[in-house]
């Protein structure tokens, strides 16, 4: 019932595909809203119908060239901020400055970000100007690595272990060759070119 009501969504009309999904989409997340809204109204003993028309009634109006917001002040509305772990006159008092400050032209004032590196940017580097300082891939030079790896077992040299030997087959079971020229292929003659001389007739 409160799917078709209250969501919207008794009727369907003609949407395009990107309007489908966003219908479907406001209409989940106001189904979250509903269901918090509904676990918060239990606790206080009251229908999630009537809750949800006193939270409709918070209006933010503008009173002699600035904004406040009217009903704020019932003790329902804040019982049901409190339950869902919010404090309501704050978060209102903090919506309605906002709007106060930009009528006032006051700059707002911007959130300082925590300290440490960039977000995003823990595989970089950068100077006292703030430029990235590009690093060569690889290990840095003057490092020398373990000789145990991070299990405990010895670390192999990379490359063919010395005193191995390979395989005379390879995994398909052909015949490995020889690295290199093929035996006697160096040693070829070079094709004799028949030599044509000018002869100058006397």
């Amino acid at each position: 019932m409160f799917v078709k009501t209250q969501l919207g969504y008794g009727t369907a009309r003609i949407y395009y595909t990107n309007g489908v999904y966003s219908k479907f989409l406001v209409g989940f997340v106001a189904a979250v809203l509903r269901y918090e809204i509904e676990s918060a109204s239990l606790t206080l003993d009251r229908s999630t119908t009537q809750m949800i028309r006193e939270v409709d009634l918070l209006e933010m109006q503008k009173i002699n060239d600035f904004y406040t917001y009217t009903h704020a002040e019932k003790n329902i509305v804040s019982d049901l901020f409190s339950s869902l772990g919010a404090d309501a006159l704050a978060l209102l008092n903090e919506s309605v400055k906002i709007e106060n400050d930009r009528l006032a032209g006051k700059a707002p004032v911007l959130r300082h970000r925590k300290p440490g590196p960039k977000k995003g940017s823990h595989h970089k580097n950068y100077d006292a100007d703030g430029n990235v300082i590009h690093m060569k891939p690889g290990v840095k030079p003057g490092t020398k690595r373990s000789d145990v790896n991070k299990d405990g077992t010895p670390r192999k040299k990379p490359g063919v272990q010395t005193g191995s030997t390979r395989s005379k087959y390879n995994k398909d079971g052909s015949l490995r060759k020889k690295p290199g020229p093929k035996p006697g292929s160096h040693h070829k003659p070079k094709s004799a070119e028949p030599s044509t001389k000018l002869v100058q007739k006397t």
